[in-house]
């Protein structure tokens, strides 16, 4: 995690933040856009393969049984991906408020950060990605993350975020709760709805 918030100040110095007041965080898979991607499921202790499991949910799921290593190297490369509109229609307005830096932040690794660059530009008409971050967190904790990026920019004072999973959620309330000086809106988007977390 440390090198990962190392590579990511260096990256973030290179963007003007300083301007925006709330901070709107995208995630990508089952938010932003569906895609094929899947995780393969390895018995721990023999490393046999025991399954392909392609939702979010069932890798929750997994992960937290303990009884897997998963493979995500299908997440490498954006394949076949189906815009969720009503996520992009939000995606663009937030775009456009000067008020608002946008960060779409995924569990993919960093490979993938231009692939998801090259989708958003391809759509009709195409999101400007110009002022946009993508960062690929290869799994890492959303809420710390999030922590970090408050601590280094003290301009923020509302935080947005939409994603799929619970257990980012969850991270995310728990980042919300060391912040009460900053406003959280946390949404789980689910099959093209956006329902507030309470």
């Amino acid at each position: 995690m440390k090198l990962l918030l190392e590579n990511w100040r260096k990256f973030i110095n290179e963007v003007e933040m300083q301007d925006a007041t709330m901070l709107s965080i995208f995630d990508f898979d089952e938010t932003i856009a569906f895609t094929t991607s899947y995780a393969d499921a390895f018995d721990k202790n023999t490393g046999e393969f025991v399954k392909r499991i392609y939702s979010q949910k069932e890798q929750d799921a997994a992960k937290d049984s303990g009884l897997y290593d998963l493979d995500f190297s299908s997440y490498d490369e954006v394949e076949a991906p189906m815009e969720v509109k009503s996520v992009t229609s939000k995606l663009r307005k937030r775009i456009a408020d000067p008020r608002v830096q946008v960060m779409v932040l995924t569990a993919r690794a960093s490979r993938s950060e231009d692939d998801i660059h090259r989708y958003l530009q391809s759509l009709e008409p195409p999101i400007d990605t110009t002022e946009l971050l993508i960062k690929g967190l290869a799994g890492a904790n959303k809420g710390e993350f999030t922590l970090d990026v408050l601590d280094r920019y003290r301009n923020f004072t509302s935080v947005e975020f939409l994603d799929d999973s619970d257990k980012n959620l969850s991270d995310m309330k728990a980042a919300s709760e060391k912040r009460p000086d900053v406003d959280f809106e946390i949404y789980k988007a689910h099959e093209g709805s956006i329902n507030p977390v309470e």
